[in-house]
């Protein structure tokens, strides 16, 4: 399972997401929105009305913030 977070720095719970896809060991992907280099990143982001952080993708599908992954991530266990 591929995961990308769309994270800014000092955030909780961009922390927790992110330890949570390590702890299962999905390929986790992490973009940094707090860096100079996703500036075009931020904007797409910002047109798509995303206005927290986290924002979880799964497989390329939208997730939600860390509340949703979290049930997401449960549901998947659940399922096996």
């Amino acid at each position: 399972m591929k995961v990308l977070i769309y994270s800014k720095r000092g955030c909780h719970y961009c922390r927790q997401a992110k330890q949570l896809s390590r702890h299962m060991k999905y390929k986790t992907r992490v973009v940094d929105l707090s860096d100079p280099e996703h500036f075009e990143t931020l904007r797409w982001f910002e047109l798509e009305g995303y206005s927290t952080v986290p924002q979880v993708f799964v497989d390329g599908e939208h997730v939600g913030g860390f509340n949703e992954f979290e049930k997401f991530v449960k549901n998947k266990e659940f399922r096996g």
